[in-house]
């Protein structure tokens, strides 16, 4: 991704399901400006992360774990976006699960 634009990275679970961000790994090509990562659960922002120019690639990507993990709001997709657009690729694995 390379836009402010949502990604979901797990979608609305349905009536009184929540989805839980336990892992979060990110890399990224070299980046045209520094610029934020954030977590939402659905438009609120949940968690946010700064992200520097130089490239990160898979070797040195930063793997995050949350403990306890990030809770959304049943029935809301979580998203991850970034808070300006840059050139350059960032790519972002999540782990988790569903419950109530």
């Amino acid at each position: 991704m390379s836009s402010t634009a949502d990604v979901a990275i797990k979608a609305a679970g349905g009536a009184s399901v929540r989805n839980y961000l336990k892992t979060l790994t990110l890399a990224h090509d070299t980046l045209g400006a520094a610029t934020e990562i954030v977590v939402k659960d659905g438009a609120a922002v949940i968690w946010r992360g700064k992200l520097q120019t130089a490239a990160v690639d898979s070797s040195q990507a930063a793997s995050l774990e949350f403990d306890p993990p990030l809770k959304g709001t049943a029935n809301t997709a979580l998203n991850v976006a970034l808070l300006t657009s840059t050139t350059g690729g960032v790519f972002v694995n999540a782990t988790g699960f569903t419950g109530s």
